[in-house]
């Protein structure tokens, strides 16, 4: 029994246009939950996703976030990303970079860019090119 009685307001679009594709790996809504709770205590804040996929658990960081915050995703499946943007672009918060996530971290080295919050759901990040030093 699914006890969610809330969404984001894009959520059942791209959660349709996921399945078009039989992309399988996406996360559980009891996940967006989560991340939406941890992103709504982070207040005025510059958020880091790894791993954007078509953008669900996107959507829940999203929705958590104040009008204060941003959100850099990044991934490097363009078909992917097409239905990320095709649902999330009209937000002015979010920043969603086509790159591999190993390089988009280096590049955020040597830029000295630090984040607040970071959800890793990529190969970097979670098990390579840890990203701590990343947080403030």
């Amino acid at each position: 029994m699914n006890s969610i009685h809330f969404y984001p307001s894009a959520y059942q679009e791209i959660l349709n246009e996921t399945k078009k594709i039989n992309f399988s790996m996406a996360s559980e809504a009891a996940v967006g939950c989560l991340l939406q709770t941890l992103a709504a205590s982070k207040l005025k804040s510059k958020f880091l996703e790894l791993g954007t996929g078509t953008g669900l658990l996107t959507a829940w960081i999203l929705e958590g976030m104040d009008a204060f915050s941003t959100l850099k995703t990044v991934d490097y499946d363009a078909d992917l990303l097409k239905i990320a943007h095709q649902f999330l672009d009209h937000d002015q918060r979010i920043e969603i970079l086509w790159a591999d996530a190993v390089e988009q971290i280096q590049i955020f080295k040597r830029n000295h860019e630090t984040f607040d919050y970071i959800f890793a759901d990529t190969w970097a990040g979670k098990y390579t090119e840890y990203c701590f030093i990343f947080i403030k």
